[in-house]
């Protein structure tokens, strides 16, 4: 079967210009988009995970070139900019194994390689810059300027950071069960739905439990999933749940000001709360954003405006030096909406 390259794609759909592909790489699947340069999405394609750490670097390279080969074909050097938001890049020592890669497919120098929270942070802005709070089942906050530089706080893992995260308000939940059975602190209303949640009888079955889970390697998203009984405690008047999460809160808001204070801004940049704690969770968004407009007197707080998709297609404007304007931004996230249906 023949795939369709971008000059066929250019005849039929009346777009003009050069090309811009952008791509989501997250820890399992790496979407791709190919857009023209007024931002409308002509097509968009899936392939395998974009984590080197998950997978390896020979399965990446193997995953990204199936993506280029279905958006572009042979007319890759048509494509005047990429840019790529993979799972788990962002450290030094992630570029040193991922733009060889780059390299090797003949993409590099054309390429704005980020880890994936920032073109999260673009989607969600629907510019590039701005600040990013990710909190699910773990937590980071990244914020990118003007000049292209970017800065993070926190997202060193379970065991060191994830402030604000599902993990964390699931961890001191956990821990709080114990403290009420010692008598501590007066009993909490979300004991029971907690344990029932994590099939257990008993507060005391939480430690075999756990050491089972962590050597399942999933004691994160399970820890993480007891969060929402506490939020839910929480709205209704539970002390210890509205003490984790304010404590959790406090951190976010610490993390958004270093950000906010890290990078270059003409005013006050724009705040984008994504993960499935704040998105699905109105009581713990409201109360975040109320914390950091608190604490940052005239700051804009809101839950992303569109996907990490379209954040990449927007990286990858950025890159090729193309204008972002009110234009552009219509006719990728309208484009990007049709194309989702």
């Amino acid at each position: 079967m023949t795939k369709k390259t971008p000059k066929s794609l250019l005849r039929k759909s009346g777009a003009s210009g050069a090309y811009l592909i952008g791509i989501d790489g997250g820890g399992t699947k790496m979407l791709g988009v190919l857009a023209a340069a007024d931002g409308r999405i002509i097509k968009k394609f899936k392939s395998g995970p974009a984590s080197y750490h998950a997978v390896g670097i020979e399965q990446v390279e193997k995953n990204l070139r199936e993506v280029l080969e279905n958006l572009a074909g042979k007319e890759l050097d048509e494509v005047k900019a990429f840019c790529l938001g993979f799972s788990g890049c962002g450290r030094p020592s992630d570029y040193e194994i991922l733009d060889p890669m780059l390299k090797r497919v003949g993409i590099f120098n054309k390429t704005d390689l980020f880890g994936d929270m920032a073109i999260g942070l673009m989607g969600g802005a629907l510019e590039p810059k701005g600040v990013i709070v990710i909190a699910g089942t773990g937590s980071i906050v990244y914020g990118i300027g003007e000049d292209g530089a970017s800065k993070r706080a926190g997202g060193y893992g379970q065991w060191y950071a994830d402030e604000g995260s599902g993990f964390r308000i699931g961890n001191k939940a956990l821990r709080s069960l114990f403290m009420a059975q010692d008598g501590r602190i007066k009993p909490v209303s979300f004991q029971k739905p907690a344990l029932k949640l994590l099939k257990l009888k008993q507060t005391n079955d939480l430690i075999l439990w756990a050491t089972e889970r962590n050597k399942a390697g999933t004691i994160k998203p399970d820890i993480a999933s007891v969060a929402p009984f506490v939020i839910e405690a929480a709205v209704k008047g539970d002390k210890m749940a509205k003490q984790i999460l304010k404590e959790e809160i406090d951190e976010i808001v610490l993390g958004v000001r270093t950000v906010v204070k890290g990078i270059k801004s003409k005013g006050l940049p724009k705040v984008v709360l994504v993960g499935g704690l704040v998105e699905n969770n109105p009581y713990y968004f409201n109360a975040m954003k109320k914390a950091i407009q608190k604490a940052i007197k005239g700051i804009q707080v809101s839950l992303p405006k569109s996907s990490p998709a379209v954040g990449a297609v927007i990286g990858a404007a950025n890159k090729a030096g193309v204008k972002i304007t009110p234009a552009f931004i219509r006719n990728v996230t309208t484009s990007w909406k049709k194309m989702e249906k």
